[in-house]
């Protein structure tokens, strides 16, 4: 009797972790096994449909920005805009590849935008980017939507799979996140951690 109820709530472990993932089915092979003998994914970012925080478009938040810091002190908002267009590749992408890795490790997948001779390429299409703020007394995480495409290497026309993870937070622990690259960085961490343990479980 008591090895039957350990096994019952080995079970509902499982289904309880598969439930809360926050990687979240879209289409295609729902079974994984695309998996099967790949040893090696590359990574593609796109932020083309990215929305900004309440504007349409990455282009409509950067040039207000850079508008409204010119105005406060000449070159600020340039300066900024240099920052803004850096942190993808200084910031977003190391902290998602680190984090992507260190869980799918065990399963012995190799997973990075510098990966070469992949069997499979994975897109991730960033479709929300809200910065959020710290200005001490009031503050809100930052949390990023991405659609993930998977492609076969040798035919990018059609993915295998697709899946979205909406929302995915992003902040320090003690609160001093008061850079947006920085509550944004913990978004990606949190994404390539979500997405290892995903793949890690086929």
């Amino acid at each position: 009797m008591r090895k039957i109820s350990l096994i019952a709530v080995v079970v509902l472990t499982l289904v309880f972790a598969v439930a809360c993932s926050m990687v979240k089915y879209k289409k295609g092979d729902n079974t994984k096994g695309y998996l099967n003998g790949v040893k090696k994914i590359a990574v593609q970012f796109d932020y083309s449909k990215a929305r900004v925080g309440k504007f349409a478009t990455e282009a409509d938040y950067v040039n207000e920005k850079v508008t409204e810091l010119n105005k406060k002190e000449a070159g600020k908002g340039d300066a900024w805009k240099e920052k803004w267009d850096t942190q993808k590749d200084a910031v977003f992408t190391p902290k998602f590849e680190t984090l992507i890795n260190e869980k799918a490790k065990d399963a012995g997948l190799e997973i990075g935008t510098k990966v070469t001779d992949a069997e499979l390429t994975m897109v991730l299409t960033i479709t929300k980017l809200e910065p959020g703020w710290n200005i001490g007394i009031s503050r809100q995480d930052a949390y990023v939507s991405f659609q993930i495409d998977i492609y076969k290497t040798a035919d990018m026309s059609n993915p295998v799979a697709t899946y979205e993870m909406n929302n995915v937070p992003g902040g320090t622990f003690g609160g001093f996140d008061f850079d947006a690259s920085t509550r944004l960085g913990e978004s990606f961490a949190k994404a390539g951690k979500e997405l290892g343990a995903f793949f890690a479980a086929k």
